[in-house]
C-alpha cells in the first residue's frame, strides 16, 4: 500500500508538471478538470463510434474520472492500522497523495452541480477525517515521541495547510477540530 500510494503521488505530481507545460491553467486540463474530461472523453467516444481514429487516437483516461478511486485510496491509507498499532509511513504516503489530490483538484467544480460546487466538497469528510487523524496521533501516554509519529505528524500539517487554502470544507466545526487536535497535539511534541 505505501508503495502504491506514493507511486500514486508521483505519478499525479508528474502528470500535473506535464499539464502547466501543456495547458495555460490547469484548472482547464483535462487530467484536473472533470467537466473538460468529460467533454473530451465524450468527443473521443464519437470519434471512434464515427470510425474516425488512426493509431494515435482512440480513449484516453485521465486522473479526474479516477478521482473518487484516488480519494479513497489516500483516506483509507492516511488511517491504516494493523492490529491497532500504527503505520506511520504508510499514513505519511496516504496523505502526501491526498494533499497533491487537493493541490490537483482543490479549485474544480463538480460537473454534475448546479451551484458550482467544488468537486472534493463530497469527499471533504474524509479527508477532515484522514487530516484529523495525523494530527491527534500520540502514544497511550500522551506523546508523539513514538518512532515515525513527530513525521506523520509533520506531514498532517502540510496537509492541513493545503486544504486551508481551498474551499472544500467550509464547515466552521470541522475547522475548530482541526485547531484542537493541533494545538493539543503541539503540547505534546517533543522538545
Amino acid at each position: 500500500r505505501c508503495h502504491a500510494a506514493s507511486v500514486a503521488t508521483e505519478a499525479l505530481n508528474d502528470i500535473a508538471k506535464m499539464c502547466e507545460k501543456d495547458c495555460k491553467e490547469k484548472e482547464q486540463a483535462p487530467h484536473f478538470c472533470p467537466a473538460a474530461a468529460h467533454a473530451l472523453l465524450k468527443k473521443q467516444c464519437h470519434n471512434v463510434a464515427a470510425g474516425n481514429v488512426d493509431e494515435n487516437s482512440g480513449i484516453t483516461s485521465f486522473a479526474a474520472m479516477h478521482l473518487q478511486s484516488l480519494i479513497i485510496t489516500a483516506c483509507s491509507t492516511a488511517i491504516a492500522a494493523s492490529d491497532q498499532a500504527e503505520l506511520p509511513s504508510l499514513q505519511r504516503a496516504g496523505l502526501q497523495l491526498l494533499s497533491a489530490l487537493v493541490e490537483g483538484f482543490g479549485e474544480a467544480t463538480d460537473p454534475e452541480s448546479t451551484d458550482n460546487e467544488l468537486v472534493l466538497q463530497q469527499y471533504s469528510s474524509q479527508i477532515a477525517s484522514a487530516v484529523r487523524h495525523a494530527l491527534t496521533i500520540s502514544t497511550p501516554e500522551g506523546e508523539i515521541a513514538c518512532e515515525g509519529l513527530p513525521q506523520l505528524f509533520a506531514v498532517g500539517c502540510n496537509a492541513l495547510n493545503v486544504i486551508a487554502k481551498t474551499s472544500i470544507i467550509t464547515d466552521g466545526n470541522v475547522h475548530r477540530r482541526f485547531a484542537r487536535a493541533l494545538l493539543s497535539s503541539c503540547s505534546n511534541l517533543p522538545s
